[in-house]
């Protein structure tokens, strides 16, 4: 009995060396973001406006003449931002918040670049995270054949320190494809042509490791036809 009691509290027992599943996506933030709701998003993960003064601090009285004091009364501190929202993830694809905020800019808005900015600086490393299928936002961006968010995006990795802009852009997800074979896809030579303006060699790129053949593979040439024919 000893013995069943002892293997049963070792089959019980946590693996300690297990990931903790994911975070789940805030369906407001998933929503804010697909509006491309800037606003929204702020007010949820609690930003504050850039050039807003720090609050809180002691009462301060100032003089302004012999007669009169002004009495500025101490405010409560700001709430710290939310930040650790933006760890959540889609429930079906593993998207983060920038992945669906690269996704649903279709038309390169404003609203949507600027909430793509807004959660670049508050998880940076976001820009090269990974969804269920491997793809980074800038895929996601290329397969919506928005030139606008790629721009913004390459930008972004210019700017930081995760990674080099041309291993950036030649990043493959699960099907080995790049951003580039997700823009051909999408049949924008838009998209195309923003992202060779930064790497003229990217076509050269081929798929190198297929793991869905009816989903990922199209012939070579095919893709490089359809660059020099749009």
């Amino acid at each position: 009995m000893a013995d069943v009691a002892g293997n049963e509290a070792e089959q019980a027992a946590p693996d300690i060396n297990a990931r903790p599943p994911p975070a789940v996506l805030d369906p407001q933030l998933f929503m804010a973001a697909r509006r491309g709701d800037s606003e929204r998003l702020k007010e949820l993960l609690l930003l504050r406006n850039d050039g807003d003064q720090q609050q809180g601090g002691p009462a301060v009285a100032t003089a302004t003449t012999t007669a009169q004091v002004i009495l500025e009364v101490d405010q409560p501190p700001a709430a710290a931002p939310l930040l650790h929202l933006l760890d959540g993830v889609t429930g079906n694809e593993g998207d983060s918040l920038l992945h669906v905020v690269a996704a649903c800019g279709h038309d390169g808005g404003e609203d949507f670049l600027n909430c793509a900015k807004m959660i670049y600086r508050g998880r940076s490393g976001l820009l090269v995270a990974r969804n269920n299928r491997g793809n980074t936002p800038l895929h996601c961006a290329a397969g919506a054949g928005n030139a606008g968010m790629i721009s913004c995006i390459m930008a972004l990795a210019a700017a930081g320190d995760e990674t080099t802009v041309t291993e950036f852009l030649r990043m493959r997800n699960k099907c080995g494809e790049t951003a580039l074979h997700q823009a051909v896809r999408a049949g924008s030579k838009a998209s195309m042509d923003e992202l060779m303006s930064v790497d003229p060699e990217l076509f050269q790129v081929r798929l190198t490791r297929v793991t869905q053949p009816r989903r990922c593979t199209w012939p070579f040439h095919w893709a490089r036809r359809t660059l020099q024919g749009i």
